[in-house]
């Protein structure tokens, strides 16, 4: 696994890879790969779109924890055999994997906002965290729509998302089935759940359809947010990497076991005065988001990080352990009203 990783490292570096560094590669053939172009050159591009602290671990390899049986006539992935799987990866500097929202034991019971920390009792090697992810129903092995629906129906695939009941009886069509993935697919954006979702290599390939080239997973890509802008206008799409996605889940934890308490001052007109946070038990940050013109001049003045996103500015408020704060926005008489 190791070799693998230091292989594909160098590959997305465009380093010069050797035959005789990966023998059991074979590299078809070929004593030395030729020059590599899909970062060489491009610094910002592998900062911006490679992340090298995360890995999508293959079949969700070496997170089954001790404590879980594994389903019946699947082999035991607890320890030991997780124990140098995890090694190879901290060794490496990859800390973020992906879990599966469809099995229990790999989902935080607790709180659908948060992931998972590894621990030396479960999984033989602490502190690597693994991100909830959604498991679509779009298949490891089919490619093309005659092949999709095939499995989709042969296997009562409707009934592995949840989020609209499934058909009693009778076969889905292609567009049936895309276009409900793309439905169930739009609840947990709205309830704003940064989990990414789940596909395969196969499922990029490229065929005809409605007088266009789609892959499966750009179909559904396509129907899904075709669904989300019926509710949601004016908010850009982004695909954050996963380096990203990985340190939202840490910030988001970090808060919520934060302890924030705060009070907000509005005048007697209703405008937001000024907001004084209490001690909190932990270093966090405070988010505060607001769509208010006067207020997003503000937020830009004080300081600290922001982030504008469509009609939003978002202030990310530095709180540290055993400290209060007092953030003024406007200098008026103002009522307090409590904030946890």
């Amino acid at each position: 696994m190791a070799a693998e990783i230091e292989f594909n490292l160098k590959l997305i570096k465009g380093e010069l890879i050797y035959a005789s560094e990966y023998p059991a590669y074979k590299l078809k053939g070929q004593n030395d790969t030729t020059d590599n172009v899909m970062f060489r050159g491009d610094p910002d591009g592998l900062t911006e779109r490679f992340s090298p602290h995360s890995l999508v671990p293959p079949e969700i390899s070496g997170l089954w924890p001790q404590s879980v049986p594994p389903p019946p006539g699947r082999r035991p992935k607890a320890l030991p055999k997780n124990t140098p799987i995890l090694r190879v990866l901290e060794s490496h500097g990859i800390n973020i994997v992906t879990g599966d929202n469809s099995r229990k034991e790999l989902r935080n019971q607790n709180n659908p906002h948060h992931g998972i920390y590894t621990t030396l009792e479960e999984y033989g090697v602490p502190g690597i965290l693994i991100i909830p992810r959604w498991a679509l129903a779009i298949f490891y092995n089919t490619h093309e729509p005659n092949l999709y629906m095939e499995a989709y129906n042969q296997l009562n695939a409707c009934n592995w998302t949840t989020g609209e009941e499934c058909r009693l009886s009778g076969n889905y069509s292609f567009e049936e089935a895309m276009e409900r993935q793309a439905r169930v697919t739009t609840t947990p954006w709205l309830q704003f759940r940064a989990d990414p979702f789940m596909f395969h290599q196969l499922n990029l390939y490229s065929f005809p359809y409605n007088g266009k080239n789609y892959s499966l997973v750009s179909l559904w890509a396509e129907k899904a947010l075709k669904h989300l802008f019926m509710y949601v206008d004016k908010l850009p799409v982004q695909s954050p990497k996963m380096d990203t996605t990985g340190r939202h889940y840490v910030d988001r934890m970090n808060r919520d076991y934060c302890g924030i308490e705060a009070r907000a001052g509005y005048d007697s007109q209703g405008q937001l005065q000024n907001i004084q946070y209490w001690p909190s038990k932990t270093d966090c940050l405070s988010i505060l988001t607001t769509t208010d013109p006067e207020l997003q001049k503000m937020f830009k003045t004080l300081g600290y990080d922001f982030e504008e996103y469509g009609p939003e500015t978002t202030l990310e408020v530095p709180l540290t352990a055993g400290h209060g704060k007092m953030l003024t926005l406007r200098n008026h008489t103002c009522n307090d009203t409590l904030m946890q």
